[in-house]
């Protein structure tokens, strides 16, 4: 097996020349100071990557390969996960879960351990919990039941038929998630179609209704009610309406209602002496709902574990985690850091065999005789059904947290294995409560094009994420960060606004999604998760490139890990289930933050000094109620504890009585007696906008600056704001304020890692004022520190403007990769052009690193440094002058400090610039096809030239998993543009 000696300190050339060292044995604490850090952070800071797995395609060559290049790239670690499908590569020669997968398993682990790199593997293949190895009494369950109407008036001895789950998912799923060449598991085809997992609840009989309509009322979004689905159909009716409005003849009494469940036998048979009139008989059950994996190698689907017994992760940890964790050894916890939980698309379960006796415990009340219920029925009042529904869910959504999420955890906790949770998802729970849960919450975000994040259900994930880890104490927040399908266009330069606004949403570990495994040297572009992520991994163009972003990155990631998160209003959101992100939309006044808050945070909240404290740390000057009228009693009491503490609370609307029926009658009068007390007497506030709020107060912003994004930490005397120019656009002399005085504020550059003052600021008012300037989509971090940085540039003005001395206009020769092109000599460029409006096929199709010649006179050294600006690059250019490296310049301006390398007279100049691999893919579709493709995106089978590494018959270069171009798709700009010049600060 080749494993390349690797270097343990690494150097690399920023984007302004100066070489910053990266140790990897570098950890926080000791006496080095915060800027000293910040130049150099510790690896702990670094980005991740998804690194996914595709099909049993694995090699232990490809996995050092790309575990080596990660760590060469300044990438800290990955979230681990195996796919497949329909959609997905050819099987490979690797069996998931064989004896060879557990070995090229422990390879990766310990070749993590080597390099210093941290391995957190999704606890399932797929995006699921469970395999061939979950029974049906293991595996989801869920609430059934089969209706029959029967006359009353004598002994009626009558066969009930059992209740059913529904099938026909289990084609779907079949045609959705399977490739036509890998049949199912034949252990999971036996459990799926051999073994009944059915087990009776309860029967019960009542009076059916005369009146038809009465007789066929059901309650509205009757899935959602039973937590069987996130959110209802109808967004505009709210979390809680009242949408349950039955005519009277339906509503059905407690005491009409006999459970006749003793009068059925184990056949199912019914001997009942049943009185007279139409009675309703329902006969309720639970069973497994058949949901599988997905999407998984054929041999490792299987049905998803209970979330809601202990006795479901249990089996799955048993047969699956376990293994690999103690097969890992003293890697446990060194390498092999993390689990995780992706987010939830197991679809959602409202049963299991203890959830009568946890009901019980948990509400103090029995759920049996409130089941016609959830068969769509209103037992005694809408209201007391709702209560029921709300205690219902509330249920569903707590033994979930405990006996799977929590309990799952602390199966880990021995093995010193933390876990990380994208809390959220298609699922019926608290989602904030959930994120609690994680020792990293993780979020994400997609970007559908080049202009903004795409406004999906994923889009509040990161405020809400971030919100649980401040409110927890937990320091580090990652997100599935970039996720798209826009095939291979990305490159850091126009998705770096995109993780800078999200950066200031309170995430501080981009988790590049994605990095596919690449286990064969001869498929390049390689293996991809069908189209989408951003294709992150060693066979990129502009990989080894990526070092001064993920530098920048590591810089932001860790500054952004100081001290507290600054906010003025902590928001509880509302309790019981769901609170599901995609819901959860809350915009302040321009210039504040907030943290959203689950209701367990808010029990532990206390008051100091007239602001609301939290055990993380975390402070608050407002609370800001649900926009809801139901309150439980233990919370309204503990509202009206803080109010009498001296917290200052915002409501929203009058509370009115308790959405549960646990506490129903009295907790209902005590809450009214409660909101007379502090809505009657001014003692919380009510019927006002935050914005007056604020105003009444006379609290500023945090922040001001027109146009742009910030976040704010404080960490001991200094106070850190991220600030972000969201626009692909330069801002000369932008009016910043700061709500800070009495310090001095210093400027630190992310994208290299200097810092300089900042002597042009006044304050007043109380809060420092600064102008500042951004270039496109430029990040600063502003300092605001009682003492000084040692490291800091002192200068005279904040910012100085450039002067040009010459411009480059003579020919360039150009050289391109012969690997990607038919074009084997060096060229002429009389100008500057992009390739892919050249006449020459072969560059206009052109995709890799081409390399710029050219020579340059200065007449005289200025006694200001040197700088080479290269006007527009397509996409990312790296810098040599007279052989010495200047840097790499991968953003807007693509400018490098040559100071250091430039010499009076003639100095040569060489610039190696990438592009995207858009161009070859476009241009490889107008060759013929030399292999079997079902679509765009299916490949059918493994060509026998690729078996064979053979040479391709059909004269392609590039060979991947999803071909995500045609031949008359739009070619990417590409190349050096220019203006190439030199310039220098005035």
């Amino acid at each position: 097996m080749k494993r390349r000696e690797f270097i343990r300190n690494v150097s690399f050339t920023t984007t302004m020349g100066a070489i910053v060292p990266f140790s990897f044995s570098c950890k926080q604490g000791g006496t080095s100071s915060l800027e000293t850090f910040f130049q150099s952070p510790p690896d702990e800071a670094r980005p991740w990557v998804f690194w996914f797995w595709i099909n049993g395609n694995i090699s232990k060559n490809g996995i050092t390969a790309d575990l080596e290049a990660m760590k060469e790239a300044g990438i800290g670690g990955f979230i681990w996960m195996e796919v497949s499908g329909s959609y997905w590569a050819p099987k490979g020669k690797i069996k998931p879960n064989s004896k060879e997968w557990h070995d090229a398993f422990q390879w990766a682990i310990s070749e993590c351990r080597r390099l210093g790199l941290e391995f957190d593997m999704t606890f399932n293949f797929g995006y699921g919990c469970g395999g061939p190895w979950i029974t049906p009494e293991n595996s989801m369950q869920k609430l059934i039941w089969t209706e029959t109407v029967i006359e009353g008036g004598k002994k009626k001895c009558i066969a009930l038929e059992k209740p059913v789950v529904d099938r026909s998912q289990l084609e779907k799923f079949k045609e959705e998630w399977f490739r036509h060449d890998e049949p199912i598991n034949p252990e999971v085809s036996y459990m799926l179609n051999e073994l009944d997992s059915y087990k009776d609840i309860a029967v019960f009989a009542f009076p059916l209704s005369e009146n038809k309509e009465a007789a066929n009322y059901r309650i509205p979004e009757l899935e959602f009610e039973s937590g069987l689905i996130r959110y209802r159909k109808d967004f505009s009716s709210g979390m809680n309406p009242n949408l349950i409005n039955p005519p009277q003849e339906a509503l059905i009494a407690k005491d009409k209602m006999i459970d006749v469940s003793g009068f059925i036998d184990e056949t199912g048979q019914l001997n009942w002496d049943a009185p007279e009139g139409m009675w309703q008989i329902i006969r309720f059950g639970h069973a497994s709902n058949l949901r599988l994996t997905r999407p998984c190698p054929a041999n490792v689907i299987g049905l998803e574990c209970d979330r809601l017994s202990k006795t479901g992760i249990e089996a799955h940890f048993n047969a699956f985690e376990k293994k690999v964790i103690e097969e890992s050894g003293s890697n446990a916890g060194k390498s092999l850091t993390f689990a995780h939980i992706d987010s939830w698309e197991a679809h959602a379960q409202n049963w299991t065999a203890s959830f009568p006796d946890e009901f019980e415990k948990r509400r103090g009340y029995n759920p049996i005789p409130w089941l016609p219920v959830l068969s769509g029925r209103v037992v005694e009042s809408s209201e007391l059904t709702s209560r029921f529904l709300f205690d219902f869910r509330n249920t569903t959504s707590e033994m979930m947290l405990d006996n799977y999420v929590s309990h799952f955890k602390q199966l880990l906790k021995p093995y010193g294995i933390k876990l990380s949770i994208e809390a959220y998802g298609n699922m019926a729970n608290d989602n904030i409560s959930y994120a609690d849960i994680a020792d990293m919450p993780v979020s994400e975000f997609w970007v559908n094009d080049k202009t903004e994040i795409a406004n999906n259900h994923y889009r509040s994930t990161s405020k809400v994420m971030s919100s649980s880890a401040h409110t927890m104490g937990k320091k580090v927040i990652g997100a599935e960060a970039w996720t798209s399908g826009r095939g291979w266009d990305d490159h850091p330069s126009i998705i770096k606004r995109f993780g800078d606004k999200i950066f200031t949403e309170g995430v501080n570990k981009m988790i590049c999604h994605l990095s596919a495994h690449q286990a064969y040297d001869n498929m390049i572009p390689g293996l991809t998760h069908r189209k989408w992520g951003m294709h992150f991994n060693r066979f990129n163009t502009w990989w080894q490139y990526s070092r001064p972003w993920n530098d920048y990155l590591t810089r932001c990631q860790f500054m952004l890990r100081q001290g507290n998160f600054v906010a003025d209003v902590i928001y509880w959101y509302g309790e019981g289930s769901p609170v599901n992100v995609r819901e959860m939309r809350f915009d302040l006044p321009q210039g504040y933050d907030f943290d959203y808050a689950s209701t367990e945070i808010i029990k532990q909240a206390q008051v100091k000094d007239g602001m609301i404290v939290l055990p993380s740390g975390m402070s608050y000057r407002y609370l800001l109620l649900p926009d809801d009228t139901r309150i439980t009693l233990a919370m309204m009491r503990k509202v009206k504890g803080l109010v009498d503490a001296g917290a200052t609370v915002i409501a929203q609307k009058r509370f009115e009585s308790s959405p549960s029926l646990s506490d129903f009658p009295t907790g209902d009068s005590e809450i009214r007696t409660i909101a007379i007390d502090l809505f009657d007497n001014n003692r919380i506030i009510f019927g006002k906008t935050l914005m007056q709020v604020l105003e009444e107060d006379k609290l500023p912003p945090d922040f001001c600056g027109e146009g742009l994004n910030f976040i704010h930490r404080r960490t001991g005397n200094d106070d850190i704001y991220f600030i972000a120019n969201p626009e692909n656009k330069r801002i000369e002399g932008l009016k910043c304020m700061f709500r800070v005085v009495g310090k001095t504020p210093e400027l630190w550059n992310p994208e290299t890692g200097k810092i300089q003052t900042l002597p042009e600021y006044s304050e007043k008012e109380g809060r420092t004022n600064i102008l500042i300037d951004f270039e496109p989509s430029q990040s600063w971090l502003v300092v605001f520190r009682k003492n000084p940085s040692v490291n800091a540039i002192a200068v005279k003005t904040n910012f100085q403007k450039f002067r040009e001395l010459s411009e480059i206009t003579s020919s360039w020769s150009v050289t391109f990769d012969p690997q990607w092109t038919n074009l084997k000599n060096t060229v002429v460029f009389d100008s500057l052009i992009d390739w892919s409006k050249h006449s020459n096929p072969d560059i206009r199709y052109f995709s890799g690193t081409a390399t710029y010649k050219n020579n340059f006179e200065l007449t005289q050294k200025p006694d200001s440094p040197v700088w080479l600006d290269l006007g527009n690059v397509q996409v990312i250019a790296h810098v040599r002058v007279n052989g010495k490296d200047c840097g790499i310049a991968w953003k807007p301006p693509y400018r490098l400090d040559i100071s250091s390398a430039v010499c009076v007279g003639e100095n040569s100049l060489e610039i190696n610039v990438v592009n995207t691999w858009v161009n070859r893919l476009i241009g490889d579709e107008h060759l013929p096809l030399d292999s079997e493709w079902k679509d765009w995106e299916i490949l059918e089978r493994w060509p026998e030239w690729f078996l064979k590494n053979e040479k391709r018959p059909s004269g392609r270069f590039t060979f991947t998993s999803c071909r995500h171009y045609t031949k008359d798709s739009e070619l990417s700009s590409s190349g050096l543009l220019g203006p190439v010049k030199l310039i220098v600060k005035q």
